[in-house]
């Protein structure tokens, strides 16, 4: 191998560099001997050339295709540090790491905190000047800030439980068990007569105030009653009792405030009246107590006085017709008379308006008074239109005596909200046979659990109807009593 070099003037010090281009991977090229020598042409090895002082069998090795050898100490302007450039390393890669990592002491301020639990006893007393232009930089500033705001919305929503106003939609309710501090509307007068402990049967507001001792305070007030002042000026009704923890028992109802309606303590004198809601014997019938509705019979001409229209024949054999003579309720009654041998699954049944709501009790009721003794029971269902609204409904099988009237009744919830009601008197497993008689009397549809019968006609006076018996309750000035003794 060998080359040319031709210079200006006279050079002192030649500096020469053996470079190979194109060498493979993993080869070498060892260097033996270097001669310099004057001319152009080359005259092989002269005893007169100058021969350059070299290692002899110094090997270079290149490891990459068609690259250069270069001396470090010919490279010119080097720099003369080497910072290394932004990088990162898998953590795989890391040899010799630590274990543990340990945290150095160091602190945080209170709005850096995010989580755990801030010991109350950190915040200090704030002064209204930390509140100057709502200018609160302090983070353990805030942070108390932010635990007394919790406190208050923690109050305030306690505060909010115990002033909102709850429904007492119970037909059943029991006021002596109202012990928590509240308040309360019932806001059905047929809900408080058929519901237990209300000072009267009327509709109103409960309030409740449970201290601590475990004893209570109760007041229920009601709304201004007909005739007890001008229009406009009628005084409501207020009564309190107290339920004492020391005795274990509640105390009567005391009248505080009105005074226009009767309670325990204030028998009732001619206080409840019935009404027809328009012609006699043709439409709903109204229960009122001091002149405000607390229950509804929806049946028109529910004792057949002015005829006996309306019973639908279901699997029946034999006539059915209106009679005169000692009825249920009234003077008429409804007579059926078997034309063959009749068993289970027969009986009559009548519709009638109503507009029943989702969720509503209902109950239907009839008096029966078969010439044989029978165990009959009285069925009901909702519906609309043509349609029945949920599943039909049996009240409980009841065994009539002969010749005596026994009212049968069912109490059915409404799945959705309905139109009408149907209400059969059902044969179930008796047996009829021809010529028995069955006579049916004082039908009654009403809101809630079942109560006495009435229409727009009954006139009590000071007196209750109780069921079944059929015995008159009068009040002797304690109690009700049963009429006579």
């Amino acid at each position: 191998m060998q080359g040319v070099l031709r210079v200006n003037g006279r050079p002192a010090k030649i500096k020469l560099r053996v470079k190979v281009r194109g060498l493979p991977a993993g080869a070498s090229v060892d260097v033996t001997d270097l001669m310099l020598q004057p001319g152009a042409a080359v005259s092989g090895w002269l005893p007169h050339t100058t021969e350059l002082p070299w290692s002899a069998g110094m090997t270079f090795l290149n490891t990459s295709p068609g690259g250069d050898l270069v001396f470090w100490d010919d490279i010119e302007g080097k720099p003369v540090v080497f910072p290394p450039e932004t990088h990162t390393h898998l953590w795989k890669d890391i040899a010799d790491k630590p274990t543990e990592f340990p945290p150095a002491a160091h602190s945080h301020g209170a709005g850096e905190i995010k989580s755990g639990v801030f010991d109350p006893a950190r915040i200090p007393v704030l002064g209204t000047e930390n509140f100057a232009d709502q200018a609160v930089t302090s983070g353990k500033l805030s942070a108390a800030l932010q635990d007394l705001l919790d406190q208050h919305a923690q109050a305030i929503g306690n505060l909010q439980e115990q002033i909102s106003v709850k429904n007492i939609s119970s037909a059943t309710a029991d006021l002596n068990d109202y012990r928590t501090t509240g308040r309360w509307v019932q806001a059905a007068h047929a809900r408080a007569l058929s519901g237990k402990n209300y000072p009267v049967p009327r509709a109103g507001f409960l309030e409740v105030m449970a201290i601590s001792g475990g004893d209570v305070y109760q007041t229920y007030t009601i709304g201004p009653a007909p005739g007890n002042g001008k229009p406009g000026q009628e005084p409501l009704n207020e009564w309190k009792r107290g339920y004492y923890s020391w005795g274990g028992y509640w105390g009567e109802w005391v009248l505080v405030s009105g005074g226009g309606v009767a309670d325990s303590k204030h028998p009732p004198t001619n206080q409840i009246t019935y009404h027809w809601a328009s012609a006699p014997h043709a439409s709903e019938s109204i229960k009122r107590i001091d002149g405000l509705e607390v229950a509804r019979n929806y049946v028109h001409n529910p004792s057949l006085e002015t005829n006996g229209t309306g019973w639908t024949p279901y699997s029946w054999t034999g006539t059915a017709e209106r009679n005169q003579g000692e009825g249920a309720v009234g003077e008429w009654f409804y007579r059926l008379t078997a034309g063959a041998t009749l068993t289970g699954n027969r009986g009559r049944y009548r519709d009638h308006s109503a507009t029943v709501a989702k969720g509503e009790d209902w109950t239907l009721s009839v008096f029966v008074r078969p010439s044989r003794t029978l165990a009959l029971q009285a069925r009901g269902e909702f519906r609309a239109g043509a349609s029945a609204v949920g599943s039909m409904k049996y009240g409980d099988l009841t065994e009539c005596p002969a010749g005596e009237w026994t009212r049968l009744h069912v109490t059915l919830t409404a799945s959705d909200s309905a139109t009408g009601i149907r209400q059969q008197v059902y044969l179930h497993a008796a047996t009829m046979q021809k010529g028995d008689t069955l006579d049916i009397d004082g039908e009654m549809v009403s809101r809630g659990p079942v109560i006495p019968y009435f229409d727009g006609d009954t006139d009590w006076g000071t007196s209750l109807w109780l069921d079944r018996s059929r015995k008159l309750l009068q009040w002797n000035g304690e109690s009700w009593a049963p009429l006579g003794g």
